[in-house]
């Protein structure tokens, strides 16, 4: 079965969800009985800090690709993506970052199309999304690309 961008989104829905329960147990943590170990509650309290962390990575991604001209799908979500473009030129495109060591995967849209996606993660650096979000944007220009209008 081809991958659509359907279940694409449906695993970004099941995320959100995750994420929301989340987000209501760290501001309503008082209601909510804590972990019984030292390491579990430090845990609890650590993963609004790595929230943050990860969030400013992804703003920072976003901006950078867009001062490159580029628009990246994704919101606020950790998978970045390009919009739809060819299929050859999301090759190419992929085929740079590659070489600059940035790692992307190519997936296929419902239209035909193609799209090149990147995931942050906390463990990355400020000065390695930087990297990828200029090698990213560099290399759309030096390729040309355009994103493909929806039909």
């Amino acid at each position: 079965m081809p991958f659509c961008a359907a279940t694409y989104r449906a695993g970004c829905a099941t995320w959100w969800i995750r994420a929301s329960m989340q987000d209501y147990i760290l501001r309503n943590w008082s209601i909510v009985r804590g972990g019984t170990s030292s390491a579990q509650k430090a845990l609890f309290f650590n993963l609004r800090r790595l929230r943050a962390r990860l969030a400013t990575r992804v703003r920072v991604l976003r901006g950078r690709a867009a001062e490159h001209g580029l628009v990246l799908v994704g919101g606020m979500f950790p998978v970045q993506s390009t919009g739809p473009v060819r299929t050859d030129l999301g090759r190419r495109l992929l085929a740079r970052l590659a070489a600059d060591d940035v790692h992307a995967v190519l997936r296929r849209t419902c239209g035909g199309g193609s799209a090149v996606t990147l995931v942050v993660t906390v463990a990355h650096h400020r000065s390695e999304v930087d990297r990828a979000a200029a090698v990213l944007g560099l290399a759309w220009q030096e390729l040309g690309g355009r994103v493909r209008r929806a039909r």
